[in-house]
């Protein structure tokens, strides 16, 4: 049994699963960049800048997209939110401090 809790035969599956799927985005890397560029804006437009707004309001925002020497994409990001402290003061150290903590500690 695998340490995951499933089966020979599951981890086999998942594992040919997961062939399959690399073989697939071999094949046809431009859809793959193409769903990861859409997993992006979605996450971006329902977390960053949804009802919640976890980071507060964004006024405006730049992103790069790279890719890992075996493929991999990840999204470089930076935000310009409204009313932030800036940071050479007290009142910025302290907000630094606590958003830094909360999204380490969370």
């Amino acid at each position: 049994m695998a340490l995951t809790g499933q089966s020979r035969a599951e981890a086999e599956e998942f594992a040919k699963d997961k062939e399959r799927t690399r073989k697939l985005l071999v094949q046809n890397p431009d859809k793959a960049a193409l769903h990861f560029h859409r997993r992006v804006q979605k996450f971006f437009a329902i977390v960053i800048c949804g009802k919640g707004q976890p980071l507060g309001d964004i006024l405006d925002h730049w992103w790069r997209y790279e890719f890992q020497m075996r493929g991999s994409p990840h999204v470089h990001m930076l935000l310009w939110a409204k009313d932030v402290p800036r940071l050479e003061t007290d009142e910025g150290v302290r907000t630094r401090s606590s958003v830094l903590c909360s999204l380490v500690l969370s």
